[in-house]
């Protein structure tokens, strides 16, 4: 069983998001430390991530369902603003499954999840044609681009930037740049190539939090 983070660590703005917002939306809400996790190595092992993503286990977050998964690097130096900032980020991703439920978890790992159908073709292992054809199921698997995947993430990256902005009063272009980087790099399995259109985007999102366009934990979900 992964171990899990108990609370308060002491940080007065983590510790309250914590309870008065993550908690009591979503009272089975808890953080683990992802090392730990029998799950997240099995995701990181059957996903090929140690060729394309190894600091997924180290340096990237994960939340499923309703547990978020950090590292133990971030525990053990008691990175609380750090923590703070990612549990932003990670309860948009909260509130994406509680409104879409299974709709948000396929759609996320589209196109990819398109692979499975690729199991059929042990079914069809005796029929020549739909074997192959099952086969082409594999072609998924490819870095193809992940529009819903894009779009979740767009949401949770506004949250990071809000976030940044409450904390310091700015938005420094590095940070714009490399959440830039975070969609059309391999952290994400390049969900989307199109780096002008995302450029665009985040930037447009960057404004609208400069002008007090976009506030709240919440975003545009009901709080």
């Amino acid at each position: 069983m992964a171990k899990e983070l108990i609370f308060p660590v002491g940080h007065e703005k983590l510790d309250r998001f914590m309870f008065d917002i993550v908690m009591k939306r979503f009272p089975l809400a808890k953080v683990c430390v992802k090392r730990t996790s029998s799950l997240m190595w099995f995701l990181y092992i059957i996903s090929l991530m140690w060729i394309w993503n190894r600091r997924f286990m180290t340096d990237f977050g994960t939340t499923i369902g309703f547990t978020v998964y950090i590292s133990d690097k971030m525990v053990e130096t008691k990175d609380w603003n750090g923590l703070y900032l990612m549990m932003r980020h990670e309860f948009i991703h909260m509130l994406q499954k509680e409104k879409y439920k299974i709709l948000y978890d396929t759609s996320y790992a589209f196109p990819q999840v398109l692979a499975v159908g690729s199991l059929g073709a042990i079914l069809a292992a005796w029929f020549r044609s739909l074997f192959l054809l099952f086969l082409l199921f594999l072609l998924f698997l490819a870095p193809l681009p992940a529009p819903w995947r894009t779009k979740w993430e767009i949401e949770g990256y506004t949250a990071s930037m809000l976030v940044r902005y409450e904390e310091e009063g700015r938005l420094t272009d590095e940070m714009v740049k490399w959440i830039i980087g975070q969609f059309t790099s391999a952290n994400y399995f390049f969900m989307c190539p199109f780096k002008s259109w995302i450029t665009k985007k985040i930037n447009t999102i960057a404004i609208k939090i400069r002008m007090g366009e976009i506030t709240g934990v919440f975003l545009h979900y009901s709080a």
